[in-house]
């Protein structure tokens, strides 16, 4: 086989791995998130996880010196800082383990909470 044979393939190749994971990154998270399927709204999804996982126990509520998540604007805050992500998404350490409420978000609050914050954390 020539040169340009082998050289077309290669391209070819190339072309194919680099578009297929331009494509995946478009849809998934750096976490690993799906969101194109994901339609988390504030009001309906997210501030039922902050009031029952974040403010229920005491914590991150009116006066907390680490943010008060009982408003919008408050979450938005911690949000646009990067420590709701850091702390609850990445380090999974949000709620703590000695919280009085729930020591955990599951498998789908993660996924809202991360696609609702990939989206612009919109109040909707």
């Amino acid at each position: 086989m020539n040169f340009k044979f082998w050289n077309a393939l290669l391209f070819t190749i190339i072309l194919g791995v680099v578009s297929c994971s331009e494509d995946a990154t478009e849809e998934m998270t750096p976490d690993g998130v799906d969101c194109t399927s994901v339609s988390a709204s504030y009001a309906n999804d997210i501030e039922p996880i902050i009031s029952n996982s974040c403010a229920l126990s005491g914590c991150h509520v009116a006066g907390f010196s680490r943010g008060d998540f009982t408003t919008y604007e408050g979450l938005k805050a911690k949000v646009d800082d990067g420590s709701v992500k850091t702390r609850a998404i990445d380090q999974m350490n949000m709620p703590p383990a000695n919280s009085s409420g729930p020591t955990n978000l599951n498998d789908n609050q993660l996924e809202l909470l991360t696609c609702w914050i990939e989206a612009g954390a919109l109040e909707n």
